[in-house]
């Protein structure tokens, strides 16, 4: 099973992680960007301008958006489970051609799924996407992974930094 590695290379090219040129970006790239926001979000901005709600279960981030051109839009974001202490760590690429939701949690990826659609609404500063599709453990060569619940994300983009996050 492949996990998240950067491009799935197929006709149906969804971004997972790392807007770059070629396929193959390790999981580590993911790791270091998500640990970047975590470090950046969280001494820049102390109050949660991020929700995201996964079933039952709801999220709060505090959030970077930044615009790496041709109008797309990346979100960043870092927060802490209140159920069980962990770190939890929000990307979010609003890439008409190839949109992404991930977050992973409790050692946990959780990303929109492959196969249903994902569609940002982005105004006056404020990305969100209604009726997600969530799975978790997605392999990319197949696009299936295991249900994790349909939900919704939002976060309030005060202001916007040109370019990719650090690790990008």
């Amino acid at each position: 099973m492949i996990r998240l590695l950067g491009f799935v290379c197929t006709a149906a090219t969804l971004v997972l992680a790392s807007v770059s040129a070629s396929c193959g970006a390790s999981e580590s790239t993911v790791d270091a960007t998500l640990s970047t926001a975590a470090s950046t979000t969280q001494s820049d901005q102390p109050t949660h301008n991020g929700q995201m709600q996964i079933g039952d279960t709801s999220f709060g981030f505090v959030a970077q958006c930044y615009l790496p051109g041709n109008g797309n839009i990346t979100v960043t974001g870092a927060g802490v489970d209140a159920d069980t202490g962990l770190p939890i760590d929000l990307l979010l690429r609003n890439i008409p051609a190839r949109p992404y939701i991930g977050v992973r949690t409790a050692g946990r990826l959780i990303e929109a799924d492959l196969a249903a659609p994902l569609t940002f609404v982005v105004d006056e500063g404020n990305v969100s996407a209604d009726n997600v599709t969530f799975v978790s453990d997605l392999d990319l060569l197949s696009g299936v992974g295991e249900p994790a619940g349909s939900g919704s994300v939002e976060v309030q983009c005060d202001r916007y930094i040109d370019g990719e996050p650090l690790g990008q």
